[in-house]
């Protein structure tokens, strides 16, 4: 919360505003992974787990979005978007737009990944985005199948 508000603050200090993003997708991954702990804990499902499996989906297209923030500092121009000029910086909320759209796999995104590196970490969300929904899903749908046949 101290980096958010010094990052308003200084809002040009490049160091600053990468070890912001960095600490924040740590962070937003780390809530991720208790809730899918507490999602997998016991064996019902219930209203809880429902809210969490929606809760870690939206906590972990935040988390990406701030690794392609951290991306963007460690490979300027990473990004462009279809009709502009060239690559260039991105803001917080394209980078989210890009994570949202990669995430649930439509695809919609005008704004593409131009550097190898950094559409490796495009390809690793789009991995984790389908294992999440097949993993939740199965799993919801076999302690209900399971509930019911009690």
């Amino acid at each position: 919360m101290l980096l958010t508000i010094a990052e308003a603050i200084w809002q040009d200090v490049t160091p600053l505003a990468f070890t912001s993003a960095l600490l924040h997708a740590m962070f937003y991954f780390y809530i991720a992974y208790a809730l899918i702990r507490y999602m997998f804990a016991d064996n019902w499902v219930t209203r809880d787990e429902l809210f969490a499996t929606g809760a870690t989906f939206t906590v972990v297209v935040w988390a990406y979005a701030y690794v392609y923030q951290t991306v963007q500092f460690i490979w300027p121009d990473s990004f462009t978007i279809h009709g502009e000029a060239g690559p260039g910086v991105r803001s917080w909320f394209e980078l989210l737009y890009l994570s949202v759209t990669t995430m649930t796999n439509t695809g919609l995104s005008d704004i593409v990944a131009v550097t190898p590196n950094v559409r490796s970490f495009v390809m690793v969300q789009m991995l984790s985005g389908i294992l999440y929904v097949a993993l939740v899903v199965a799993r919801l749908v076999g302690l209900t199948i399971m509930r019911f046949n009690r």
